[in-house]
C-alpha cells in the first residue's frame, strides 16, 4: 500500500464527520480575467457529499482558462452541514434511501421551511459576485431547491442569465423552468467556450 492510500484510509472516516471549515484551506489558483462577462457556478442540495461536482470543477477550469472571471460554490456540501445544524431530524436528508425527502410533498413540508433562509443566504452570496451568468447543476433531487434559487435570482436581478446543466437536463421529460434562459444537454467541451 502506498503512502497516499494509507493516509486516505486513515483520515477519510474522520474527515467525513467534520465541518469543512474546520480542516480545509481554500485552494487559490492565479488566473487572468480578460473578459468582461462574470460567471458564477453553483450546486444546491441534495446530491451525494462524497461525490465532488466534477462537472462544475471542469467548467470553472475551462472558463477561467478562457479569460472569464468565474466563481464556484458547492452549496450542496454546505447545505449538508447547515441543515443538520438547523434541525437534527434532517441529518438523514442526504442518505441515499431518503432521496424522496427532496420531492413533493415532503420537501415543502419538512425540508424547505428549514432550508429557505439558508437558500436565501446562498443567493445573497451569488448576487454579491454581481454575475452576468449563473450556471447551476441540476439533479432529480435538487430541482426544487435550484428552481427556487433561480426564481429568487431573477426576482432580484432579472438581467442575470441563468443556465442549467447536469443530468436532469438530459431526461426526456425535462421542461425548462420559466426563469431559466438556457440549458445544456450532454458534456460541454472546450470548443463551446471559445
Amino acid at each position: 500500500m502506498n503512502n497516499d492510500m494509507l493516509v486516505l484510509q486513515t483520515l477519510a472516516p474522520k474527515v467525513i464527520n467534520k465541518s469543512p471549515r474546520n480542516f480545509i484551506e481554500p485552494v487559490t489558483v492565479e488566473y487572468s480575467a480578460t473578459r468582461k462577462t462574470k460567471i458564477t457556478f453553483a450546486l444546491f442540495g441534495s446530491w451525494s457529499i462524497q461525490m465532488p461536482p466534477y462537472g462544475l470543477a471542469r467548467l470553472v477550469a475551462l472558463t477561467r482558462a478562457s479569460g472569464y472571471s468565474t466563481q464556484v460554490y458547492d452549496f450542496n456540501v454546505q447545505s449538508y452541514y447547515d441543515l443538520k445544524a438547523e434541525d437534527p431530524e434532517l441529518a438523514g436528508a442526504y442518505e441515499v434511501a431518503n432521496y424522496w425527502w427532496w420531492e413533493e410533498p415532503y420537501y415543502s413540508q419538512k425540508i424547505f421551511p428549514v432550508y429557505q433562509h439558508l437558500l436565501q443566504e446562498y443567493v445573497d452570496k451569488i448576487l454579491g459576485d454581481e454575475p452576468d451568468i449563473v450556471g447551476l447543476s441540476v439533479y432529480y433531487t435538487n430541482i426544487l431547491s435550484t428552481t427556487w434559487v433561480v426564481n429568487e435570482i431573477k426576482r432580484r436581478s432579472p438581467q442575470t442569465t441563468i443556465i442549467f446543466g447536469g443530468p436532469q437536463c438530459n431526461e426526456g421529460h425535462f421542461e425548462k423552468p420559466d426563469n431559466v434562459d438556457y440549458y445544456f444537454m450532454g458534456a460541454v467541451s472546450y470548443t463551446h467556450l471559445r
